[in-house]
């Protein structure tokens, strides 16, 4: 996943927020039954309705199926000009600021 991922452009460096899922199937022979069945599975369906994931992409071959989910949301200005001035660090993937 993380190849198909990093391939579509999603970079886990220099974003606020940043998370990525996907949903695979085999066997299946139409787009209705394999989306059947992911709305059937708990997981699949928690992929399918996140409101945090605002991107997918989609792909079909020899009835192999995969969705890959992202959502991220870069710091606003205000917060690149901070980091860049030293006033904001990022700590393991968490932001500070000198007047926490």
């Amino acid at each position: 996943m993380e190849d198909r991922i990093v391939f579509a452009g999603y970079y886990f460096n220099g974003y606020k927020s940043f998370m990525v899922g996907e949903n695979i199937a085999m066997g299946q022979q139409s787009i209705d039954e394999v989306m059947d069945g992911w709305m059937k599975s708990e997981g699949h369906c928690k992929n399918l309705m996140n409101p945090q994931f605002k991107e997918v992409g989609v792909a079909e071959n020899h009835h192999y199926w995969v969705q890959d989910f992202g959502g991220r949301e870069p710091f606003s200005p205000e917060q690149q000009k901070m980091i860049q001035s030293g006033q904001l660090k990022i700590i393991q993937g968490k932001h500070t600021s000198h007047e926490d």
